[in-house]
């Protein structure tokens, strides 16, 4: 029984069809920005974080996922995400690995 051929061109766009869909994919994580509440310093009241400008991070999907899985990132009773941890040190090792 002969193996059914396929046309190179059926090929070619079936190629360009998966790496345009990968390179969407990537550019979605990429580009795609998530708010984060920066980590509260021990004389911040409740009121003065909510206030401040600044204490808002744009994190895209790559770095939010990492955090999240060392225990960086932690989500709020309000629904909204707080960082574990200021810039300058280290985030929490939750990950055993």
């Amino acid at each position: 029984m002969a193996s059914p051929t396929v046309c190179p061109r059926t090929r070619l766009l079936t190629l360009l069809a998966l790496l345009i869909g990968a390179a969407l994919l990537f550019y979605g994580a990429a580009a795609h920005r998530v708010p984060v509440r920066k980590a509260p310093t021990p004389d911040q009241t409740d009121t003065d974080r909510a206030a401040a400008p600044d204490s808002l991070l744009l994190l895209s999907e790559f770095a939010l996922t990492r955090d999240v899985a060392v225990g960086g990132v932690i989500r709020q009773p309000a629904g909204d995400l707080q960082r574990t941890y200021s810039g300058s040190t280290a985030p929490a090792n939750a990950c055993p690995t």
